[in-house]
This record gives structure tokens, sequence and C-alpha cells, in this order.
């Protein structure tokens, strides 16, 4: 018998640096994912139950005006509050500029636009804000966390060029 052929190729050895190297890619590859995929708290469409005030001494036709003047409101907070106040930060106690509706959609100047109805709902707002059943959690792919890294890191970049810069100036 002669001696056996000696075999090339892969071994136990090269089978672990593969399965160590897919490993750690898979790693890499979850994190990213798990970075890139963020929740994303926003206000429900609908104003939350009690937001719509309805008096008993009011009549149908001051009634539907109030729920008009309530979504107008809560638009307000959608469109324009929640992009300056996020989910989870107290809003103030006086209602901000933005927090208006529009007057072309309330021609008569009645009660729609008085300074009380808008800190009335302003109040409802802050009200509503604390109130998980007001907002709906969604997830959605987002690269920013790896944007504000690169920008970060070319920021710290600079200044430590401009410190060496500055050290050899002086």
């Amino acid at each position: 018998m002669g001696a056996e052929p000696v075999k090339r190729g892969k071994g136990p050895r090269g089978k672990r640096k593969l399965s160590v190297g897919l490993v750690l890619l898979a790693i890499v590859l979850g994190l990213f994912t798990y970075l890139s995929y963020r929740p994303v708290v926003r206000l429900r469409p609908d104003p939350p139950r009690g937001f719509i005030e309805a008096r008993k001494e009011w009549d149908s036709k001051r009634r539907a005006a109030e729920n008009r003047v309530a979504h107008a409101y809560w638009e307000a907070a959608i469109e324009k509050v929640q992009l300056k106040y996020t989910f989870g930060t107290a809003l103030p106690d006086d209602p901000p500029p933005e927090f208006s509706i529009e007057s072309r959609d309330f021609p008569g100047g009645g009660f729609e636009k008085s300074p009380a109805t808008r800190a009335r709902y302003w109040q409802k707002t802050r009200e509503a804000w604390v109130l998980p059943e007001a907002w709906d959690k969604s997830y959605r792919w987002s690269l920013m966390w790896f944007y504000e890294a690169l920008v970060n890191f070319q920021q710290t970049v600079w200044r430590t060029i401009d410190n060496i810069l500055r050290r050899f100036r002086t």
C-alpha cells in the first residue's frame, strides 16, 4: 500500500474562519438593521375622546361649529405643534404662535377665532398630549443615525486637525 495522497482544500480551520466571518457579518447586519428601524410616534388623525367640547345648552348648529373648530385645532396640533414638541415633552402653558386655525376656514369671525377658544383648545391639547391613546407608534426605515455619525466624525476630525494646527502656530 502506498501513501495516501494529501488532500488540499479547506480543513477544519478554514471552515472555522468561514463560520466566524459569517457570524460577524450577521452581527454587523443585525446591528445595522436594529439601528435603522426606528420608532415614530405621531398624533392620531382623530382627536381623542373628550377633546371636542359639547355643552348641553348648545343647539345643533353650535355643536357642528364646535366640532369643526375642534378638528381644526387638532389639525394644527398634528401639522404644526408636533413638529416642535414631540411625544413625551411638556407643552408650554401658553399656546405657541403656530397653534392657530386658518381664517379662511372660519370667515364669520365668531367664537372660532377668539382668544378664549384658542386657549381652551390649547388646554385640551395639553391634556391630550400625555394620553397614550392620542398617539400612534409605528416603525420606519431611517439611516439618519448613520448620517449623524458621519457628521459627528467629520466634526471631530476637523476639530482635531484645527487643534494640531493651532499647536504648531504657537
